[in-house]
């Protein structure tokens, strides 16, 4: 990379350790984030009432097929093992909770296990089969349930945080499991994990999860139901669109170990040496002050509402990783101006991430339309249109579909000289990976 994008020297290491790999800059960026709020666990906090800010982040990469999702989170993962002592939950636990709540107890006695597992279904003998099974569908369960590493992981604060990186998110919440969901979000918050019935009482204090997976917009429609983002938990994901393959490598080769040894010396001293609540200057206080009060976010789409209500604690949970990465916990006003960068930035692609999700009941096929005609950026006519989705629904719903895009001005029509109707996407993946470089380039060319 031939300039520095940001002030904090972690980041711009990191995207130099990734220079020659095909993932989208905005995915390296934001696993580089995600490595540091994993680092600070829940030992680390901003302070603000009633509720503080844990550092911890809820991420989805969104591309798709091909555009390197799992390389960036997978970089991530590795980085994270090989230079901290985190637990990494479990990546599939067939849709149920219990197996996070297992793996978060860490050493739990058999009875408790077997209580959890009964509580979860309802019907006890089965759910106990069910979980002792847990072994088949869980990647790699006994680094979760070994009660040796549990010992070895000394700071209490952090008993209960889990990191969870999944390359599939519908691995994590199957398919419109608004329980998932409803789990999932309380461990966003920190919440105490408190679950009572007649027969048992399960308590897991101090609770705190990190998140980071990978799907396809069509996915994301496939897995949440509409409801998710009124329920709350979609405004507490960053969406971050992988719009097209940064560059093209066809042997790929190992990080240059210089960067890959200063990234993981940042991990480890943040996972070791930093405790306790965040600070801020009197001039980053005052900006963030001023956005609250006078920034509109510049989405235009209504199904980010609550996203943008939300907007101000992402900003300080990405600004107490900027801040941690250079080695402070005080956060001055560049960690607050470079955190409100790469938010606009992310934002930018969050529609297209979102996709056609919750928009109506043929959104799955527009979204399918929309992609094809930007991936292959040329123009088809609505007959070759319908014979590509002919399987996927009738014809008068795939010229529906068309027409729709055409209002919505996503893509245009013009007639051919022979009289085709030819069908063009108005921007293609390129533009939107460039308005967000540019967005983030914006910082150094003040």
């Amino acid at each position: 990379m031939a300039d520095d994008i940001f002030t904090v020297d972690y980041l711009n290491n990191y995207l130099r350790m990734v220079e020659d790999t095909e993932s989208p800059r905005i995915f390296h960026i934001w696993s580089a984030v995600f490595a540091v709020s994993c680092a600070l666990g829940r030992r680390c906090w901003f302070p603000r009432w009633p509720n503080p800010v844990w550092p911890n982040q809820f991420v989805l990469f969104v591309g798709t097929p091909g555009t390197r999702k799992t390389t960036a989170s997978g970089l991530g993962k590795h980085l994270l093992k090989s230079s901290t002592s985190v637990r990494f939950a479990p990546e599939d636990t067939g849709f149920h909770r219990q197996g996070y709540v297992v793996a978060l107890q860490g050493n739990a006695s058999s009875s408790e296990q077997e209580f959890l597992a009964a509580a979860e279904n309802g019907t006890r003998d089965g759910t106990i089969a069910s979980l002792m099974d847990l072994a088949g569908v869980t990647n790699v369960p006994d680094e979760y349930m070994n009660s040796q590493e549990i010992t070895a992981y000394s700071d209490p604060a952090d008993k209960h945080h889990m990191v969870l990186i999944a390359s599939e998110f519908s691995r994590i919440v199957g398919q419109s499991n608004m329980a998932m969901m409803d789990f999932l979000g309380g461990r966003y918050d920190g919440e105490d994990y408190d679950y009572q019935t007649k027969t048992g009482h399960i308590k897991l204090p101090k609770t705190l999860f990190n998140m980071l997976a990978c799907t396809t917009p069509v996915s994301i429609a496939n897995a949440l139901p509409p409801q998710a983002g009124g329920q709350g938990f979609l405004s507490r994901i960053i969406l971050v669109y992988g719009a097209k393959k940064y560059k093209m490598v066809p042997r790929p080769e190992a990080p240059p170990e210089e960067y890959e040894s200063m990234i993981k010396d940042t991990l480890a001293n943040i996972h070791t040496n930093m405790s306790g609540a965040f600070s801020e200057t009197d001039q980053a206080k005052a900006f963030t002050d001023d956005l609250y009060r006078h920034y509109q976010i510049e989405i235009t789409d209504s199904r980010f509402a609550y996203y943008a209500e939300r907007r101000d604690t992402h900003l300080i949970k990405l600004a107490m990783a900027l801040c941690a990465a250079r080695d402070s916990m005080e956060i001055n006003l560049s960690d607050f101006e470079q955190a409100h960068q790469i938010l606009r930035a992310t934002e930018i692609g969050m529609p297209d991430a979102l996709g056609e999700f919750g928009m109506n009941p043929l959104a799955q096929l527009k979204q399918e339309v929309l992609e094809q005609l930007r991936v292959t950026m040329t123009a088809h006519t609505i007959e070759e249109l319908l014979t590509m989705f002919h399987r996927d629904a009738r014809s008068i719903e795939i010229q529906e579909v068309v027409n729709d895009l055409i209002r919505m001005k996503q893509v245009t029509m013009q007639t051919s000289t022979r009289g085709q109707r030819l069908i063009t996407a108005n921007y293609t993946k390129q533009s939107t990976e460039d308005a967000m470089m540019r967005t983030l380039k914006e910082m150094m060319d003040k």
